[in-house]
Order: C-alpha cells, then structure tokens, then sequence
C-alpha cells in the first residue's frame, strides 16, 4: 500500500493513494484526488482543503508525481507539502474538514 503524508495540525494526515487516478484543482484552497474506487455509479474523491494558501497547478503537478513515486514503493509512507510551504499553518491542511471523502 503506498501512502503520503500531509501536514495537518500538529502532525500529519496519512491517506492512502493506490487507487487515486487524477488530481484536479476545484479552487477555494482546494484539491481533489480522484479514485477508481466505485460507488453509487462514481467515483470516490479525497478532497484536502487547505487552510489559508490556494493549491495552483505546479502543487497539482507535484502532488501527482508524489503519488506516482508512491505507487513505485509499496510500504512507503512521503511527506507531499504545497510548494513554497514555509512551515506554518497557512500550508497544513484546514483543523475542521481538511479531508473530505465523497462520491462524485
């Protein structure tokens, strides 16, 4: 199982990522992992919201190629952090509702 890590609070969040396909950016600090896991005819979707900083597409580009590189090492477990993150919390994941599992 291939994992990464984000930083949320005073940690981090593991979430899974083998079965994540596509990785889109919805806007309002948002971005989306887009799963082949089936439900109610969708798709699974890991939204990470984040608390003050916009995600754009070189944090999407990134984030894909974290997963890919995952997906290469069974077990592992990287930190993916938004490019330019400084450490503080405008770069960690929202305290309230940072992952959000839904169908789409």
């Amino acid at each position: 199982m291939a994992n990464l890590k984000f930083p949320y609070e005073d940690g981090f969040m593991t979430v899974g990522v083998d079965s994540v396909i596509e990785v889109t950016l919805p806007g309002n600090n948002v971005m989306t992992m887009v799963t082949d896991i089936p439900g109610d005819g969708n798709e699974l979707n890991i939204k990470l919201e984040y608390a003050n900083h916009a995600p754009n597409s070189a944090d999407a580009a990134k984030l894909k190629a974290a997963i890919l590189k995952a997906s290469q090492q069974p077990g592992s477990c990287n930190i993916y952090t938004l490019i330019g993150d400084d450490g503080t919390a405008d770069f960690k994941l929202k305290k309230d509702g940072g992952i959000t599992i839904a169908y789409a």
